[in-house]
């Protein structure tokens, strides 16, 4: 959500407590999107070539 809808942390937070009843920190939620980074560039790095 926050590189294709280019949304906040905070706007994400909030859409993940309303639609899904997930409370998580800010941190966390940096975390988290650290962590999809680090598993997802080889992926992209393999697809690009």
């Amino acid at each position: 959500m926050r590189t294709v809808m280019r949304l906040p942390v905070g706007q994400i937070l909030a859409l993940l407590r309303v639609l899904y009843g997930c409370q998580i920190s800010t941190g966390e939620m940096v975390e988290v999107l650290h962590r999809m980074v680090k598993h997802a560039k080889p992926v992209l790095e393999a697809i690009k070539g």
